[in-house]
Formats: C-alpha cells, structure tokens, sequence
C-alpha cells in the first residue's frame, strides 16, 4: 500500500513497484495526490504499471534537439535552442539538477521569476510554452510520468492593440518605393501574408484558375502553426500578380538573384524607405496588421479574418476587436423591431390561429 504525505507546499505520492520504493512529487492537492496514488496501485493491481526510466537534463536536450532538426524548421530549431539555453542557464545558477525527474513544476516557477528580471511577460509565456512542448515530447518516451510544466500558470497578459497603416501612410509607401519594391508591398497588404511566407511563396503556389494563392509547407520550411491555408486574390493584386509572373525569371514570387528567395536585405528596404518617409512605429509585419485591421472595419467577422491570417487561436485575432464598435452596435440595431409591439403582447386578431396568453 502506498501513502500520501505533505512536504512543503506540495503532496508527496510514495509507493513501492519493482521491489523499489518510489515518492514522487505531485500536487498542492491532497485529493488529487490520493486519487493519482490510487490509480498507481490499480496499475500495479494490473501490472500495467510503466515506470519512467528518467534521463538526465543534458542527455534530454540533446535527444529534443536532434528530433526536432528532422522535423521542425530551422527557425523553429533556433528558438527552442534559446530556450533550453536560458532553461540551462537558470539551472546552473538557481537548482543545480542532473536528472529529468527533478524538474517540478516549482523549478518552472522558479524560472519564470528568474527570467522576469531581463524580459517581458509575454516572452516568458512563450518559453513556458515551449517548455511544455519539451516535457510532452519527454512524458510520450516515458523519461518522466507527468508534465511539470503543465501545473504553472502563465501570466495574463493584454494583446497589445496592432499598430496598423493609415490610408495616407499607405498612399506614401506606394508613391515613394521602387518599381522593385512596389509589387511586394502590394503582395503585403491584399494578403496578409507573414514575411517568411512571401520569401517561401513560389509561383506553382499561385491558382490563377482559382484565383487563390496557397500557403503551403516547403522542404526546409513550414508555415507557421504548421497549418496551410489559401488567400483568395482579389481584384487589385491580380494585375500585379499577372505582371510580376510575365517578368519572372524563376520559380520563386519575390526574387533576389539566381531564383533564390530574398533574405533580411528586404525587409530593410522597408525600414529605410519608412525611416525616410517619417511613418514611425512600423515594421514589415505592420502590413499584415493593416490586412487584418482593414478587412475588421469592412465589417469582415473575426473568424473569417483568423482563417486568412492562418491563426491557431482565435485570441491572437482579438488584438482586432477594438476596430469592429461600430459594427457590433449595427448588428444589434437589427433586431430593434423585436418588441415593437407595446405592452399587447398577443397578436392582433386574424394575424395566427395561436395566443399565447402571460398570466
């Protein structure tokens, strides 16, 4: 039989399995330490019980990020390896651990106080994001029972409301970029797309027939969310489209040289042309901000709005909310005719065979 005992702030399961005695930290909950201790001895009732082989910390990350080079993007890679370093870091200096199975979820809220000396909240949310990515990917091999990430609260945090173009910012960027540069701004603002999305677009990822410009994963790069999606092309950006393609030279949309995809040099091309042109507070992900802000205040529903951004979650298009007042007042001033009728609820004779009579 196993037992339930209290050190510290948390509930300690301890049991024996294998001829062993384990004690594994749980929860701040006596209820829910009982219960996972029951399901531990109907397990091992069954035999069904797998114990977790445990690994340690630097063996873990290495094992991570070799999977996820086969897997996931470059750029996917590199931010996971920012956050085992700055997780790597914090051990080193904070709790000196060796073995997977001694990350608690109070080692994880220990490092959210340690990283909120030197970044935003919202960073840390994203690392405790990919922190749980990590611990899965470790509890789906069985190094460690349960995921300590997942018991640590993330920090609320308001979306900060997008900064988007005006039309007269707009009129200036097109009136003063090249006849180069033109045609990808163009791009920028009738569809939306994220910057690593145009680098990666090719021309076989353009329906004409269809009139829709698909976003799909590539060999080396995948969109972001890992979810394709397609941007119908409408009546402005189609000329241009026609154009750009009749004077293409190779299979990608945007070109440098040699059919390879531009790198950073474009987006400082923007920087430099909104530095020159005084419009502050912007950068190349501002285009799709005005995508986004102008389609809400065409009174175009923020689900259909989230689907052509290609979010995973509808909170990342509530930043646009803010834009649709208007829109919502209108919605509800179309039922106004809905008690019309005065205080004589019944309905006038001759108007339906049924009364509904209020007592």
């Amino acid at each position: 039989m196993g037992r339930v005992f209290k050190k510290g702030k948390y509930w300690i399961v301890d049991y024996f399995a294998d001829g062993k005695r384990h004690r594994q930290k749980h929860s701040r909950d006596k209820k829910l330490a009982r219960l996972y201790l029951g399901e531990i001895e109907l397990q091992i009732a069954r035999e069904e019980l797998r114990l977790p082989t445990d690994i340690a910390i630097e063996k873990f990350f290495e094992s991570f990020l070799s999977y996820i080079e086969q897997h996931l993007s470059p750029k996917s890679v590199e931010r996971y390896k920012s956050v085992i370093g700055n997780f790597k870091k914090f051990l080193t200096r904070s709790k000196p651990l060796s073995m997977l199975s001694r990350v608690s979820p109070q080692v994880i809220e220990d490092f959210k106080t340690w990283r909120l000396r030197k970044v935003t909240k919202v960073t840390i949310n994203h690392d405790l994001k990919m922190l749980a990515s990590m611990f899965n990917w470790a509890a789906k091999r069985n190094y460690i029972k349960r995921n300590p990430a997942k018991e640590v609260e993330r920090f609320r945090v308001e979306l900060k409301q997008a900064r988007f173009f005006s039309r007269e910012e707009i009129r200036l960027i097109l009136e003063s970029s090249s006849d180069h540069m033109r045609p990808i701004y163009m791009i920028l603002l009738h569809t939306g797309m994220r910057k690593g999305e145009l680098a990666n677009l090719e021309w076989r990822d353009v329906d004409f027939e269809r009139g829709v410009i698909k976003i799909i994963p590539k060999a080396g790069w995948t969109p972001k969310g890992k979810r394709g999606r397609e941007i119908p092309i409408n009546e402005e950006l189609l000329p241009v489209l026609l154009k750009l393609k009749a004077g293409s030279k190779g299979g990608h949309v945007v070109e440098k040289t040699n059919d390879k995809p531009y790198n950073r040099g474009l987006w400082l091309n923007f920087k430099r042309l909104s530095r020159k042109l005084g419009i502050e507070d912007v950068n190349i992900h501002t285009f799709r901000h005005t995508f986004a802000s102008y389609l809400v205040m065409s009174g175009v529903d923020l689900v259909t709005v989230k689907e052509l951004l290609g979010h995973t979650e509808i909170t990342m298009t509530m930043r646009y909310a803010h834009l649709v007042p208007s829109h919502k007042t209108a919605a509800v001033n179309r039922i106004c005719n809905l008690t019309q009728v005065g205080t004589n609820l019944a309905p006038e004779e001759g108007q339906g065979a049924q009364v509904m009579r209020y007592h």
